[in-house]
């Protein structure tokens, strides 16, 4: 007499069950990193469109005795003449001078 685990039909029910699962698992997992890529999509669009490199609208220009000719009294990099365009880097009012610290730094003291 064959037991009812030990019926062929039996096994064949639970091949089915369990491929039938992997199969749901394996679409849940397609699905979730689909979704992951995408939601990283939309998230660097959105901080690239919110942290972009901006014009305060703010133009510096030369002092206003100096001659075109004079290059000297010129800043070394105009500010872009719009948004369209990256702004660069400006070389600072004054130069910066040393600092005569002790170089010593105490940390977690008072």
């Amino acid at each position: 007499m064959v037991t009812e685990l030990e019926d062929p039909r039996h096994a064949w029910v639970a091949v089915a069950k369990r491929d039938t699962g992997l199969r749901k698992i394996a679409t849940l997992t397609r699905r979730a990193f689909v979704g992951a890529v995408a939601a990283t999509g939309v998230f660097a669009g959105i901080a690239a469109h919110s942290f972009a490199g901006r014009t305060s609208g703010v133009t510096t220009t030369g002092p206003a005795t100096s001659s075109p000719t004079d290059s000297g009294n010129q800043p070394a990099v105009q500010p872009p003449s719009d948004d369209t365009q990256p702004y660069y880097l400006q070389p600072p009012d004054q130069v910066p001078q040393p600092s005569y610290g002790s170089g010593h730094v105490r940390s977690g003291g008072s």
